[in-house]
């Protein structure tokens, strides 16, 4: 999906489920057939400009899908049904995204898992852990999860003990503890090959201690964007310098100031449930590169994996 045509487009207005096709247009861009480790970091890059091009396109023929497609959807429900069954192994790692799920779907059979499903949920608004993790579990963060069934994974964590629960929530700290360190400026050397392959062993850390299930889900809180130089959506001054000023963290409460009404204006940031969020890939001083919060696609939609052991 790098080039977006206007049949494309009359295809995604007309279809009984536009975010279904939207979801199989970025599993197609970010395929990872034929990716190795030596090509990860161009991976990365190539398809973030064009996942970029593609997202512009939409806003400029198809403005109202963020607001009038994506936005009535978001909502962690998925994970909610889930949790609700008597038997369940859910794997969050916080902040995967559908870029690192589509090079699981290629690499978790040669590790010894079989990917019976690779699909789409949704994050919560804001697309946050603190969201997410109120509506789930209670409490602002997975560190603060008191629960026999819920184990929560840092880098630093030794090594695990069997898994072995009815009810089993695993989450781990990958790869969102490296955007936490964006604003340090850490983050930006470090490749995303680097970010991804730790990611990854954590992972298969978690997968292998897992037992007594024969599905397991894979997925997330919510995804991010990559703002790296370019990779924004044109926000010419006074607007980059107001999205700082209104929108300090991608998200803030409703305002009537005369910059959040000049964002909103230009559809620059959307209100919901008295909160401003950033509309789309728009930016402005926000500190780092990889950020979420927002709404778009890539902090919003996030990967489904469902997997088993392979049977040997």
């Amino acid at each position: 999906m790098s080039n977006l045509t206007a049949t494309h487009i009359t295809d995604l207005v007309r279809t009984n489920d536009p975010m279904a096709t939207l979801f199989h247009w970025l599993v197609d861009l970010w395929d990872a057939a034929g990716v190795d480790d030596d090509l990860l970091n161009d991976y990365y890059e190539e398809r973030e400009k064009t996942t970029r091009y593609l997202t512009w396109t939409m806003e400029q023929v198809y403005g109202e899908f963020l607001t009038g497609v994506l936005l009535p959807q978001v909502g962690s429900r998925q994970v909610a049904e889930l949790l609700a069954q008597p038997r369940h192994a859910l794997v969050l790692m916080d902040s995967l995204s559908l870029r690192e799920a589509s090079l699981l779907r290629q690499r978790l059979p040669e590790q010894g898992y079989e990917v019976l499903a690779f699909d789409y949920a949704f994050s919560e608004i804001p697309a946050e852990t603190e969201a997410f993790c109120q509506r789930h579990f209670g409490t602002s963060a997975p560190s603060a999860v008191n629960d026999p069934r819920f184990v929560y994974v840092r880098a630093d964590a030794p090594p695990l003990d069997e898994l072995r629960r009815e009810r089993l929530v695993v989450w781990g700290t990958y790869p969102d503890w490296f955007w936490a360190h964006a604003h340090s400026g850490k983050t930006e050397h470090i490749p995303p090959a680097e970010i991804y392959s730790k990611t990854e062993a954590m992972l298969l850390g978690i997968l292998e201690r897992i037992s007594g299930h024969d599905e397991i889900v894979i997925s997330s809180d919510h995804g991010y964007l990559a703002l790296k130089a370019g990779m924004a959506w044109p926000t010419p001054p006074p607007y980059y310098g107001y999205l700082k000023d209104v929108m300090g963290a991608r998200t803030a409460p409703v305002s009537d100031s005369k910059q959040a009404r000049a964002l909103l204006e230009q559809g620059m940031i959307v209100p919901h449930e008295g909160r401003f969020l950033v509309k789309g890939r728009y930016t402005g001083d926000f500190g780092g590169v990889y950020l979420h919060r927002g709404l778009s696609l890539m902090e919003c939609l996030v990967p489904w994996l469902v997997v088993r052991h392979a049977k040997g």
